[in-house]
Formats: structure tokens, C-alpha cells, sequence
């Protein structure tokens, strides 16, 4: 039987549709950093063989159109071939809750367990987005927040020297009290802090992590960082160059758009999938097609102006093809160097 081009067409597109994987980056796409933090996921030192954390993001900075979260990927600073854990669980959730209590039941209404190595062990690369491949990939519903819990207990017994350590990289400078910061209870083995019912720590500082979608349009913002002369410098500094990615079919538009402040809640702008969450509806300062891979960037220099300093500036794409789709918010704030 012969196959008209028009049917291959056909197939190519809707395998393109059935195999994008587009992800989120928080609160930067960049995986280079100097500073790294042991708890939450793995560890080596007997000191955090246990922890209880938690995460969350608020819903303007994750797809308005909702979507299936199919990984979470996480930079580590070392490798190791088979980390061991007794337990190793990682739960979503929904919340309305705009910041994390520091009482973990109070965070979660229906968790769901989407990973599970209980017992088991993950192979740890260093210096690359890893994937966690969830088990049972988590369904967002778009509107409301979303809260992550990690609880991990490291098979001591059986593993009574651990090495290297194995810790997660996080953002560097500036430190981001503008978003919610991780929570988290940590000790040694046996000391039940992988089911504490409080945290004992508010982290300032948040783990650089990745989420991974299956077919939903989004955007991610990534920085130059100059180090010369000072290896503290802040991603978004004046005069650095800030690129915004759009993520979605190639072929379709890339409409960006820009402010300073955030709405309160979500705007509904038929006919475009999702919620608009900029407080200028439309401030619109550049429109490109998003190429063979799914991708498109712009790439914005920031001015070199003193007053601009501690200024949080937010961004969201629409994206336009055969529909309408807005993207995530990405947001960055400018730094003095």
C-alpha cells in the first residue's frame, strides 16, 4: 500500500507532539556553581544520614496550562556509582499555601510518592543535570502551587564507610530571599529525622533544580556571571546578559513579554491556554519563531544603571501555532556585580 506524503506529514507531526520534553529550571538554567549543599538528597558524612525536606514553587512560575512533571533533575558536585539508602522517597503535591511551614504536615494535604528507592541505590554523575525518572510522573493541575517533600535515610549499617560525598549544588549570589526557601530536619542514623514532624532548618539559599514535562510549552532564564576579580559576582549584575528561552513546537511564534511586578493571581486570556501573570497585560518587546529543536531565545543586556539595583524583573512567553499557549514566568533579580 502506498503511503501518501501528507500521511507522513501527519505522523511526523503527532510524534513530535507525543515526544516533546520541555522542562523548568528554579530559579536559573545554569548548572556552574562554587557552593553545594549536603542534605536533601544524598550525603556521606554520618552527620545527615537522615532528612525530611521540603520544597515549593508558586504557580506563576510553573506551566498555567498544567502539565505531567516526568523528572526532577538536580546538579551534584561529586559522582558515585551506587549510593546506598535504607529509604529514599520523593512526594508532590498541590497547596494554596504561598510559603512553607516549618511543621511538615502542614504542607501537605494528598501527597502523592512519585519516586521510591526503599531500599535501593542511585548512581550520582557530578556536574550534570541528573535525572530523578519518576516512578509514577506527577499530574500539575496549573493553578495552584506545588510542594516537594524528599525523605532520605542512608543504609549505614550496611555501608558503615561512604565515599565521595555527594552534595547538590545550589544558587550562589545573590542569595534569592525574594523566593521561598527550602525546609529541612537532618541527623544521623537512627535519630528519626526522616520523619520529623518539624524542621530544624530554613535553608537561605535555594538547590538549583530542573522539572522535566511532558508535551506543555515553557520558558527558562539563564545569566553571564563575571568572576574577574571576585568569585562571588551575582548572575543578573549590571551589564550582564540575561537570555529567556522558550520551549515548545518548532515552527510556532515566540511572543515575549516583560515587567517588574507580578499579578496577585493568574489572568485568564481567551483564546490562549493558561494564565497571564504580568501586571501590563501584553508589554511585548520581541517576537521570534522557536527553531527545528523546540527552542527559541532572546537575549536581553542589562543596562548599566545604579537605580536598577534590587529590581525584580519577571518575564512570560506565548507561544502561537495551531493554539495559544502562555509559558511559566521566569524572573531574575539585577545585582550590583
Amino acid at each position: 500500500m502506498r503511503v501518501r506524503p501528507i500521511t507522513l506529514a501527519l505522523v511526523a507531526v503527532l510524534g513530535a507532539l507525543a515526544l516533546a520534553q520541555n522542562y523548568t529550571a528554579h530559579p536559573i538554567d545554569n548548572l556552574l556553581s562554587s557552593t553545594s549543599q549536603n542534605i536533601p538528597f544524598a550525603g556521606g558524612s554520618t552527620g545527615w544520614d537522615e532528612a525530611r525536606s521540603h520544597f515549593l514553587w508558586p504557580a506563576a512560575f510553573l506551566p498555567p496550562t498544567g502539565g505531567t512533571i516526568t523528572a526532577v533533575e538536580v546538579v551534584h558536585a561529586s559522582a558515585h556509582p551506587a549510593f546506598p539508602y535504607e529509604r529514599f522517597e520523593i512526594s508532590m503535591d498541590h497547596t494554596t499555601n504561598a510559603t512553607l511551614s516549618t511543621t511538615f504536615a502542614n504542607n501537605l494535604t494528598s501527597p502523592t510518592v512519585v519516586y521510591s528507592r526503599t531500599p535501593g541505590t542511585i548512581a550520582y554523575t557530578a556536574g550534570i543535570w541528573q535525572p530523578y525518572t519518576l516512578d509514577y510522573p506527577f499530574a500539575y493541575d496549573g493553578t495552584r502551587n506545588l510542594v516537594m517533600e524528599i525523605r532520605k535515610k542512608v543504609d549505614r549499617p550496611n555501608n558503615p564507610m561512604i565515599s565521595p560525598t555527594i552534595s547538590q549544588r545550589v544558587l550562589i549570589w545573590p542569595r534569592r530571599i525574594d523566593l521561598p526557601p527550602p525546609i529541612w530536619a537532618f541527623g544521623a542514623y537512627g535519630s528519626g529525622a526522616v520523619d520529623a514532624a518539624t524542621a530544624s532548618t530554613t535553608y537561605s539559599t535555594q538547590v538549583l533544580i530542573r522539572f522535566q514535562w511532558g508535551p506543555v510549552r515553557t520558558s527558562t532564564i539563564n545569566s553571564t556571571r563575571d568572576t574577574t576579580g571576585n568569585a562571588n559576582r551575582s548572575y543578573f549584575h549590571l551589564g550582564a546578559t540575561a537570555t529567556v528561552t522558550t520551549q515548545g513546537l518548532p515552527g510556532e511564534l515566540a511572543a515575549y513579554t516583560i515587567d517588574v511586578a507580578l499579578s496577585p493571581v493568574g489572568i485568564s486570556t481567551p483564546p490562549v491556554n493558561g494564565e497571564f501573570w504580568l501586571q501590563t497585560l501584553f508589554n511585548l518587546y520581541f517576537v521570534g519563531v522557536i527553531d527545528g529543536t523546540g527552542r527559541h531565545s532572546v537575549s536581553l543586556m542589562v543596562p548599566n544603571e545604579m537605580g536598577l539595583i534590587g529590581t525584580r524583573v519577571y518575564f512570560q512567553s506565548l507561544t502561537a501555532g495551531l493554539e495559544f499557549n502562555w509559558t511559566n514566568v521566569t524572573d531574575a533579580v539585577i545585582a550590583a556585580y
